[in-house]
C-alpha cells in the first residue's frame, strides 16, 4: 500500500460494507496515492463487485475528476475497456468519461 486512503484499503480487501459506509460518510473516491491510483481505478483493476464500483462512481462529482489518470496514464474508462466490462464502460460514458483519452 502506497499511501492508500481507508476507502482504497476497504476496496482492495473487498470489504464492500465498509466501502459503502465510508462513501455515506463522504469519503472521496478519487483521492490519489503516490502512484496516482484512486479507489475507483483500484476497484476496476481488482474486479470489485458492481455494487462497489457503481457506488464509487455515483460519488464522483465531475467528469473532470472521472477522467483522472493514474501513474500509467490510464483512466477509469481505459481500465474498464481492458477488463471488457461493457456495462461499466456504458455507465462511465453516461457519467461523462472522455473516450478520447488513453
Amino acid at each position: 500500500m502506497t499511501g492508500w486512503s481507508a476507502l482504497m484499503a476497504a476496496v482492495f480487501k473487498r470489504h464492500d460494507d465498509i466501502v459503502i459506509k465510508l462513501l455515506e460518510g463522504r469519503a472521496a473516491p478519487l483521492i490519489q496515492d503516490k502512484n496516482q491510483t484512486n479507489a475507483l481505478l483500484l476497484a476496476i483493476n481488482e474486479n470489485a463487485t458492481s455494487k462497489v464500483v457503481f457506488s464509487l462512481l455515483d460519488h464522483v462529482q465531475s467528469p473532470r475528476l472521472l477522467n483522472a489518470t493514474d501513474g500509467h496514464g490510464e483512466t477509469a474508462l481505459s481500465y474498464a475497456n481492458k477488463k471488457k466490462n461493457d456495462e461499466l464502460v456504458q455507465k462511465l460514458l453516461q457519467n461523462g468519461a472522455n473516450p478520447n483519452l488513453p
